[in-house]
């Protein structure tokens, strides 16, 4: 049974906005300059009292960006907010602190999509977009941006960055509003980071603002989690763009609003800001005949206290809010959630805000999946959930990739079909340009003592290897393979353990990994 008495109508809603969130995770990954950089999500264990390889790369990066100083706090995450992601194209992710890797192929929702076209924080085209040959359907896909790790001490700073997509297709006048979920790396430090000192992981410091409330006019004065509100609030000029470049004049006649954990916040406060807020006037969407929905997946509450909840309630038709959620998913935040260690947690922050009563609108659905957390919270974990514990190879491909391996590089792809598909996301994951940009900043904050030891960039090493993995006909001989394996260990003794997470070890990391990628795209 694919969830407890749901009918299938609403079931088949919810899978179908589950697609939509991986799309937005998808489009994410698709703007980041590296996507698959270790060190943004794993790189460097953050907890030492003296400065790590990391806080120096990250203060670098902050030098070189001119950061204005209330936005130095977060990690300088960098993207590409000039260009419009390719819904055809796919993506590799750095998804963990472990060695997995995170495969965002084309699936039908993205190849549907015959136009797309992304607008900035003020609501301007990026660029020309694209007009995208071979689409399979008529649908139009404008992203939008936004900030994340707005606070209510800071409630204008934050890391800008894009938050998700508006798709319509006018065979059917629907139109989708979907918003990314967070992105951490490493989940414990980046708590912690953000709990403590809004520092860090942006997301994670609007994550971790829940429990903080705002007053918000618009809504009758009830209070709203600052840290999602705020991040809502910033995207409303690219979202509002963004919207009416997708429908292009056409009225929708119903509108979804989805996303998955940040996501599924997020996309509470749009439906509120449709149903009973300024944007559905402003889009002139706000009438009966234009039916909208919610469905937050995973998500957090977003309104605090009893009285909001009503106010709310009656204001922005609650009825039409259906939360989905694995039962042992702590992030749902509810007494329906299945206790557990990670709960606990929640109960000890909770206790810092005894006047906080984080609560949600509309229904909730437990989901058909018996996993502990983390895990139940994961996307792939949902689908099966929804699906009656069944899994889907292609919907959340997960793999391994050991760039100092001799043979077998990639590791724990359980569907081998997805190869292709694979070694064509690469291409557009991991350039040689980025893996020397990124060794070269490594390389500026090696310190002292590791430089006396022979801890310098080696581009002679690295130029001759991927001039051999470059010559087909030296890579078909197995002494052209020998010599490329012998390369490799050449780069790992100069300069250390990759795995030691020091500056030196992470300019071989760096640079393994571009030639680990461009072994496998060129075999």
């Amino acid at each position: 049974m694919p969830a407890y008495g749901l009918e299938s109508r609403s079931i088949n809603v919810a899978r179908r906005c589950l697609e939509y969130s991986r799309f937005a995770y998808k489009a994410y990954a698709q703007s980041c300059q590296f996507p698959m950089d270790p060190f943004y999500e794993s790189w460097g264990a953050g907890f030492k009292l003296s400065s790590t390889a990391r806080d120096r790369l990250m203060e670098n990066i902050h030098d070189e960006r001119e950061t204005p100083k209330q936005d130095r706090k977060f990690d300088p995450l960098m993207y590409h907010l000039d260009r419009t992601p390719n819904p055809h194209q796919g993506v590799v992710y750095r998804g963990g602190t472990d060695s997995n890797y995170i495969l965002f192929q084309p699936r039908p929702l993205d190849l549907s999509i015959n136009r797309a076209k992304a607008f900035d924080l003020e609501g301007d085209a990026v660029n020309n977009g694209h007009t995208l040959a071979g689409a399979t359907g008529t649908v139009r896909c404008g992203y939008f941006q936004g900030r994340t790790g707005m606070t209510e001490n800071h409630p204008t700073a934050g890391w800008p960055s894009l938050l998700g997509a508006v798709l319509f297709d006018p065979t059917t006048r629907s139109a989708t509003i979907v918003f990314r979920g967070s992105r951490s790396g490493d989940g414990a430090r980046a708590m912690l980071g953000a709990q403590f000192k809004s520092r860090g992981s942006p997301d994670w410091v609007t994550d971790m603002n829940h429990l903080k409330g705002t007053q918000v006019g618009k809504y009758g004065g009830s209070t709203m989690a600052c840290g999602f509100y705020f991040a809502y609030e910033s995207c409303g000029d690219s979202l509002e763009a963004a919207f009416r470049w997708a429908v292009q004049g056409v009225k929708p006649r119903s509108i979804y609003v989805t996303g998955h954990s940040l996501g599924g916040a997020l996309a509470q406060c749009a439906y509120l800001d449709l149903t009973c807020g300024p944007l559905g006037a402003v889009l002139g969407v706000q009438d009966g005949s234009v039916a909208k929905y919610c469905f937050p997946l995973s998500a957090p509450p977003v309104c605090h206290g009893r009285t909001s909840q009503h106010w709310l309630s009656l204001h922005a038709d609650a009825a039409n809010i259906r939360h989905y959620y694995n039962p042992k998913d702590v992030v749902h935040a509810c007494d329906l959630v299945v206790p557990g260690m990670h709960s606990k947690g929640n109960s000890v922050l909770g206790s810092a805000h005894p006047k906080t009563t984080p609560l949600h609108l509309g229904s909730q659905v437990a989901l058909d999946c018996d996993a502990e957390f983390p895990n139940a919270h994961e996307p792939e974990y949902v689908w099966r959930g929804m699906h009656g514990g069944d899994s889907d190879s292609g919907f959340w491909p997960v793999f391994g990739m050991n760039v100092v391996a001799d043979s077998s590089i990639i590791t724990g792809l359980r569907d081998q079909t997805l190869m292709p598909a694979l070694k064509e996301a690469l291409k557009h994951s991991c350039s040689l340009i980025s893996c020397v940009t990124r060794a070269q900043e490594w390389e500026a904050v090696i310190k002292k003592e590791e430089r006396q030891k022979g801890a310098d960039l080696d581009f002679q090493r690295f130029a001759q290897a991927l001039d051999a993995i470059n010559n087909t006909q030296v890579m078909r001989s197995l002494a052209g393979q020998r010599n490329v394996q012998t390369l490799r260990r050449e780069l790992v003794t100069s300069h250390g353990n990759p795995g030691k997470h020091s500056a030196s070890s992470s300019v071989s990391y760096t640079l393994l990994l571009g030639l680990a990628v461009r072994q496998v795209v060129t075999t």
